[in-house]
This record gives structure tokens, sequence and C-alpha cells, in this order.
């Protein structure tokens, strides 16, 4: 999971993305908005994410992690 927000002319501009754990699934998307309104951009970008597959995405992730007993840190080792 990843985001990058910057003031790009006048705009807030935000970058997302969420990928699987293997990297063979990732969703992203930019969305720009209103500088004064950080959070409604915040929002919008996981509505997005989430209608173009993000859930499911992270449902692999947790269900990784809790056959981890919980722990991510060894969920990239082959």
């Amino acid at each position: 999971i990843g985001a990058y927000a910057r003031y790009e002319d006048g705009a807030l501009v935000m970058d997302a993305f969420v990928g699987s754990v293997d990297g063979q699934r990732i969703v992203r998307d930019q969305l720009a908005a209103d500088a004064g309104e950080p959070g409604e951009l915040g929002e919008a970008m996981v509505e997005r994410l989430l209608r173009l597959g993000a859930g499911a995405i992270l449902e692999e992730v947790r269900g990784a992690a809790d056959a981890a007993g919980g722990r991510v840190d060894g969920l990239l080792e082959t």
C-alpha cells in the first residue's frame, strides 16, 4: 500500500496503489482535488481503489498475515 500527494498547479494531486504480496496484482490511480480538501481527496481515493479491486487484494494480504500468525515481515520470503 502506498500513496504520494503533492501540491501541483493549485491542486492537491495524489497517486496511490495497493499490491498483492507476490506483486502479481496491482491497483493504482491518480486523483486531483482542491488543496483545501485533503480529507475528501483521501476518501475519494479509497473509494476508487476499492472499486478497482483493492479490497480483494487486501483480503489476500490479511489472509497471508493471519496464516503467518499475524506477522507480515516474512511474507515476501520465498
